[in-house]
């Protein structure tokens, strides 16, 4: 026995096809800001890395420094800002994929068996019954799709502020980096101080022993001599301490990282085709704090969108196909339904609350 379902007559076609034609404009839109029409000053050089990872590496390789490049890629694999926006970019491409799935019509499976005793005069019966389900929300008012456009930006966002975590990763170590290099120059600096003025105390000493310096002379070159040791060491144990403040920044064992070190002991690394004789104007677009700023805009945008289209019904379509089975009376029943819902439940009082604070969301990253 088929029992065939059909609650779409002409009216609710039509107005099926009204309601389509409605949509909510999105509010993620810029507001226009004056500014000139043109940038008089010329681009002397393109953008750094354009925020790509191989171009970020090459960008680093211009100090022509293994070492330099070994301490940011051991630094960028173990530093937990990185990992935590990662995990972020994570999370934001798992919601994506979810709101493109709403987009989609869904598909559930339902199952059932029992067992019936009715006494001496019905046999006992099994009954089984698998039944497939669908159901498509028709996206009239655009909700799923902003809310896909909302996940969408922040999506970019937290791919930007990733990128954002392994730059900073980078500028630290390489500071770090440099601000050894410059240490053991000043180092060798006060060693070769410390050197000579204890050659100008011995001699100073052998002076006033043989008359022809005066003593207080030669106590005053001895004098120089201890300064000059103890800034000698002074400076080899803020060496030392920079070694360690590596080791801590790139997990790197302190001896696998000192015979790193000295290889190139005491060169700076001399960067090739830096110029900033003009800052350019584009610079700005490779900043992940300003494209995450522009991405939270539109996202808050988005958001208002979808608060705004929950005021509205739903209209959704459903449909169901089964196949029921019971060896009582051995047969089996095919059921094919099919209905559409008009969505006239209406939720008033969350929507008051929710709308007017989603608004001041949009306002503030503006």
């Amino acid at each position: 026995m088929t029992y065939i379902q059909r609650p779409l007559t002409l009216l609710t076609m039509l107005s099926v096809l009204a309601l389509a034609s409605c949509t909510i404009s999105p509010l993620a839109k810029y507001r226009q800001i004056a500014a000139p029409a043109a940038w008089i000053e010329p681009l002397p050089f393109k953008q750094a890395h354009d925020g790509k990872l191989t171009d970020l590496k090459n960008w680093w390789q211009q100090f022509n420094d293994p070492v330099l490049l070994q301490l940011i890629e051991a630094a960028q694999k173990v530093s937990p800002d990185i990992e935590s926006a990662k995990a972020r970019v994570i999370a934001a491409q798992a919601a994506v994929t979810l709101t493109e799935g709403q987009l989609l019509p869904s598909l559930t499976a339902d199952a059932s068996a029992s067992r019936n005793h009715n006494g001496v005069v019905f046999p006992t019966g099994n009954t089984a019954n698998i039944s497939l389900n669908t159901s498509w929300e028709l996206d009239v008012w655009g909700k799923n799709k902003a809310d896909k456009n909302e996940k969408q930006a922040q999506l970019s966002g937290n791919s930007a502020l990733w990128h954002e975590a392994r730059v900073i990763v980078a500028a630290q170590t390489a500071t770090q980096y440099l601000d050894y290099r410059l240490c053991e120059n000043l180092n060798n600096i006060a060693k070769k101080s410390t050197e000579s003025n204890a050659e100008t105390a011995r001699l100073s000493n052998l002076s006033a022993n043989a008359g022809f310096l005066a003593p207080a002379s030669a106590s005053q070159a001895l004098a120089l001599a201890a300064e000059a040791s103890s800034q000698f060491k002074r400076q080899s144990l803020q060496c030392t301490l920079m070694v360690k403040s590596l080791v801590a920044l790139t997990a790197i064992p302190e001896s696998d990282l000192r015979n790193a070190l000295a290889k190139d002991s005491a060169v700076m690394p001399t960067p090739k085709g830096i110029t900033a004789n003009q800052i350019p104007a584009n610079l700005l677009l490779q900043r992940p704090d300003v494209l995450n700023a522009e991405r939270n805009v539109a996202a808050a945008g988005f958001e208002v969108t979808v608060s705004q289209a929950q005021r509205y019904p739903r209209l959704s379509l459903a449909g169901n196909i089964g196949l029921t089975y019971d060896n009582t009376m051995r047969t089996f029943f095919p059921r094919t339904t099919g209905k559409i819902t008009d969505g006239t439940t209406w939720s008033i009082g969350p929507v008051a609350v929710s709308l007017p604070i989603l608004m001041q969301v949009y306002e503030q990253p503006i």
